[in-house]
């Protein structure tokens, strides 16, 4: 114990036998030195005890204050890249469960250079050529009928993933919709599927959905499809698609390599006037009979027949993404 902490204690020392004496006892000065300076060292050792617990939370308190600092700072950053975050879809659901609603609503005015009498569905074929009356006509109208609703359902368990969707706009056709009072085109399925994922890398997909030719933006799932951003329904020229219903099974295996397999509905078509005397199956052949108003009207262009088909289109398709040689 420092020398300068007993100064106090050498100060009383004198005045011990006086008080003793006046008390009627005789005590030994020495021994009451001790015990007080024995007092005195366990004070200390508590004082040094709660200095240590001091110093700890201290260092928490430190240790807080700079993750805070941390991620206010990531926060900062965050918001400056990306100053305008879009709009999420609502969702609903927990780990095990979620519901997706999503969609958008469209209002598109088009004013074409050359009559096409049409919607929002380009008529590629029928574009007017110079010389024809519709080639000096412009034209211009207004739909809503490309709006969009969709529903995604998820549910998740240790080895699977279960997901259902759908997707419908308005751009069917019906004999009672016309444009002349009220514009009452039918909801269409656009997509309506449901898929099972495996833990293996292993997927199953079932329903109408884009046809395996499409292209995939991210390996081969049933979302991914690159569709192109216009405004026409139509896409653009030379963009391979359909929907149509079919049976896939997709393998992922792993660093950027993907096999899928798929059973999809067929259609033969040729895009000829006239057939050739004696070829039967084809959409335009003479066994090709006008459908059902079921299955498809017989006001809609090209649908004079559907072609008769004895067998499933088969499509097998691998996809291999590297990581190198893309841009985003």
């Amino acid at each position: 114990m420092p020398v300068s902490n007993l100064r106090p204690v050498r100060a009383i020392a004198p005045l011990v036998p006086l008080v003793a004496a006046a008390s009627g006892q005789v005590a030994d000065p020495r021994q009451e030195l001790t015990q007080l300076q024995q007092q005195i060292e366990r004070q200390q050792q508590q004082v040094e005890v709660l200095q240590a617990a001091i110093d700890r939370q201290a260092a928490v308190v430190r240790a807080l204050e700079a993750r805070l600092s941390s991620e206010a700072s990531a926060s900062s950053q965050g918001r400056t890249e990306t100053p305008q975050e879009e709009p999420q879809p609502a969702t609903v659901g927990n780990d095990r469960f979620s519901l997706r609603a999503g969609g958008f609503v469209e209002a598109t005015a088009m004013l074409r250079s050359r009559n096409q009498n049409a919607d929002v569905g380009e008529t590629f074929g029928n574009v007017p050529l110079d010389g024809t009356a519709n080639a000096a006509l412009s034209s211009f109208r207004m739909s809503s009928r490309h709006s969009r609703l969709s529903l995604l359902a998820k549910a998740r368990s240790d080895r699977v993933t279960a997901t259902g969707y759908f997707e419908g706009d308005f751009l069917g056709s019906s004999t009672s919709a016309n444009e002349v009072e009220s514009n009452d085109f039918p909801l269409r399925v656009r997509q309506f599927w449901g898929d099972l994922e495996f833990g293996n890398g292993l997927s199953f997909t079932a329903g109408q959905t884009w046809t395996l030719l499409t292209t995939h933006q991210d390996g081969l799932r049933p979302l991914q499809g690159y569709l192109t951003l216009a405004l026409s329904a139509q896409h653009v020229v030379g963009f391979n698609w359909a929907r149509q219903t079919r049976f896939r099974m997709t393998k992922d295996f792993g660093n950027g390599f993907w096999a899928a397999v798929a059973v999809e509905n067929p259609e033969t078509h040729v895009g000829t006037v006239v057939l050739p005397d004696g070829v039967f199956g084809l959409s335009g052949s003479p066994n090709a009979q006008v459908p059902a108003a079921t299955f498809a009207s017989s006001l809609k262009p090209g649908a004079n027949g559907i072609s008769t088909d004895l067998a499933p289109d088969f499509i097998g398709k691998i996809v291999f993404e590297p990581g190198w040689g893309t841009t985003n």
